[in-house]
C-alpha cells in the first residue's frame, strides 16, 4: 500500500479493520510505524529531541504514496427476486449448486448461504387452548411430584 516516492523504501501492504469507534488516522499511523519500523529508526537515529523525532516521522508518513482500498460488509437480505418466466427449479440449482467458497467471486473469504431461505418449511404453531392444556397437565404433574416427596 504505502511506498516512498523516491524509491528508497520498498512498497509494503498494510491491511487493517476499523470498528465504528476507531479513528482511521490513528490506526493508519500506528500500522505504518509498525510496517516501516526499521526505516523510521534509521531516519530518527541522529535526532535527540522527541519533538524533532515526531516531526520527522510525521513528514515521513505524509511523504508516502498511499493507495487505499476500502471494503465494507455486504448485508444479505432474506428474499430473492426471480424474474417472471424463469424456472424456479433451475434457479435453485444454479444458486445452491455453487461451491461454498468461490475465491474468484469476491475478495472476501467464503460464500454466505442462508439455508432458511431455501429449506425452511413453515410449521403452524399449536393452538393456544392446546398449549394451555399441556401447561396445566405439567402443572398437575409437578404438584403430584411435590406431594409424593413430602
Amino acid at each position: 500500500m504505502p511506498k516512498r516516492g523516491e524509491g528508497r523504501f520498498s512498497e509494503k501492504e498494510i491491511v487493517f479493520t476499523l470498528s465504528q469507534k476507531d479513528n482511521f488516522s490513528d490506526i493508519f499511523e500506528k500500522k505504518v510505524k509498525e510496517a516501516y519500523a526499521d526505516e523510521i529508526k534509521a531516519l530518527t537515529k541522529d535526532l535527540k529531541a522527541a519533538g524533532e523525532k515526531n516531526k520527522a516521522i510525521t513528514a515521513f508518513i505524509k511523504s508516502l504514496n498511499v493507495e487505499a482500498e476500502f471494503t465494507h460488509r455486504h448485508y444479505v437480505s432474506d428474499n430473492e427476486y426471480i424474474q417472471y418466466g424463469d424456472d424456479i427449479a433451475e434457479f435453485l440449482k444454479r444458486e445452491i449448486g455453487k461451491q461454498i467458497i468461490r475465491w474468484q467471486d469476491s475478495p472476501q473469504l467464503g460464500y454466505e448461504i442462508l439455508p432458511n431461505k431455501y429449506f425452511y418449511k413453515y410449521k403452524a404453531p399449536k393452538e393456544a387452548d392446546e398449549i394451555l392444556q399441556e401447561f396445566w397437565k405439567l402443572e398437575k404433574e409437578a404438584e403430584d411430584t411435590l406431594k409424593s416427596l413430602q
